[in-house]
């Protein structure tokens, strides 16, 4: 069969969070918030249809520990459609689909859902969306998505309606066309299920390095999750090549890895699926990248770790 692209038409549009998704000064516009979408496949080193570097499935996975199972298949015009699993705690809802269209003899690889919780239309001017499209090297597509749950409250059970009602389809010859159908899911997840905080803590530091000003706001730390919110004086806007990100270590020193993120250059909320329930501690170490003019040409940019600034906050 010929070779199937990765990566659908109306993803062109949205910023990708490939790998160093913490580069501020890269993945952020001015003060504006977007959504995002990051491609991701089964195997590492490869790319994505743009030439983009993907990082590996296991960072936008749900932790096996935290996952509620629900395993619903629905299949309508060809296409088996599966809700796989979710999780949930107070500030986010994530949950994967499986697209399996293999018997058409295309590849269905996006979604566009109607979601509600408790009766409440969920969408991008209310919650906003994040999805991350993982493609399997059995022509399968898994796509984990993420809802922030603000305006939603999480104290009691949440019942959820799910219509993805098209599915995006590349043929054969690369050509990208929508599937209308019924493809409809309904579950709730319990109160006692929702996670909430080991820890919420303001930290409202400023790190000033090599002249730049980098901020570190505030973390959150749940069971299977963290939250950081930082942030820099850098302007995505201006002619720069300097970049800040942020690298996130646990008590044993091992990285953790970030999945996506959203915000602005000055406050961009960074997202961590990981078992935090034996984690003593996490060290929060700023990163940059800065224009270096006295280097001879080609310029190179080497990002370093500022050890010297990194903040350890304790859990337990």
């Amino acid at each position: 069969m010929k070779k199937i692209k990765v990566g659908f038409r109306n993803k062109k549009s949205k910023s990708l969070l490939i790998g160093a998704i913490a580069l501020i000064s890269v993945i952020t516009a001015g003060n504006c918030q977007y959504s995002s979408a990051a491609v991701v496949n089964n195997t590492s080193a490869i790319q994505d249809a743009s030439g983009n570097s993907v990082s590996e499935k296991e960072n936008y996975s749900i932790p096996e520990k935290s996952k509620i199972v629900i395993g619903k298949t629905v299949e309508d015009k060809g296409i088996k459609v599966t809700l796989s699993d979710c999780y949930a705690d107070t500030h986010m809802l994530t949950f994967t689909t499986h697209l399996d269209s293999k018997e058409r003899g295309d590849y269905a690889q996006e979604l566009k859902p109607s979601i509600s919780i408790n009766g409440k239309i969920i969408n991008n001017e209310t919650n906003e969306f994040k999805y991350d499209y993982i493609h399997n090297d059995d022509g399968t597509c898994d796509i984990v998505t993420h809802i922030y749950l603000d305006n939603i409250d999480t104290s009691q059970n949440l019942n959820i309606l799910i219509d993805y009602d098209r599915i995006g389809v590349t043929s054969t010859s690369n050509i990208d066309s929508y599937v209308t159908g019924n493809w409809k899911f309904n579950f709730a997840i319990g109160a006692s299920q929702i996670d909430k905080p080991i820890l919420a803590k303001d930290i409202n530091q400023t790190l000033v390095i090599d002249g730049h000003e980098l901020y570190v706001h505030n973390i959150k730390i749940f069971p299977y999750r963290i939250e950081f919110t930082g942030g820099s004086d850098i302007d995505s806007f201006s002619d720069t090549t300097d970049m800040a990100s942020w690298e996130l270590t646990d008590d044993k020193g091992n990285k953790i890895k970030e999945s996506d993120g959203h915000g602005s250059d000055k406050s961009i909320m960074l997202n961590y699926f990981v078992d935090t329930t034996d984690m003593r501690s996490v060290t929060i170490i700023p990163r940059t990248s800065f224009n270096n003019p006295d280097t001879a040409y080609p310029r190179k940019f080497p990002t370093i770790s500022n050890y010297d600034k990194a903040i350890t906050i304790n859990i337990r």
